[in-house]
């Protein structure tokens, strides 16, 4: 492998730890965050949010449960489904995300250069795509091995 390959693998796993580390202390877990930020862009079911995120299912129940606690979320039943739990977001839940993002960011732009983090920052978002692609296909590989035991 070369060594530069290498090196920003290392980063990237160093980078994932600092940020769920920020994220706890901002009051929500990465996990949470994540959570948060999907509801965010719509409300959604909790079976798609599973899906979505790459979690099992009670990873996100035990999540919104948890946000539901403290007042972040709201969990509705959907029209017509009576088993069906939709999780919208509250203004407590939009005023938790931003903390955690300026939090986040502050920690990131006080990691070095500005200007090259805020460009390194602008190119991963070209990777959104393609791993929120990579994220729904492994969630389908887990669903199958857990059907087929």
């Amino acid at each position: 492998m070369d060594e530069d390959l290498r090196a920003g693998v290392r980063v990237l796993a160093r980078l994932a730890l600092t940020t769920s580390r920020v994220c706890d202390e901002s009051g929500i877990s990465l996990v949470q965050y994540r959570l948060l930020q999907v509801i965010a862009e719509e409300p959604q079911r909790a079976g798609k949010l599973a899906e979505r995120l790459a979690v099992s299912r009670p990873t996100l129940t035990a999540a919104a449960r948890a946000l539901d606690d403290r007042g972040l979320v709201l969990r509705e039943a959907v029209p017509g489904d009576g088993r069906g739990i939709q999780l919208r977001l509250t203004a407590a839940g939009e005023a938790a995300i931003r903390d955690a993002e300026r939090m986040i960011s502050e920690h990131l732009l006080g990691l070095g250069d500005e200007a090259a983090v805020r460009s390194m920052l602008r190119e991963l978002v070209s990777l959104r795509a393609p791993l929120d692609k990579e994220l729904r296909r492994m969630q389908r590989e887990e669903n199958l091995e857990a059907a087929r035991a």
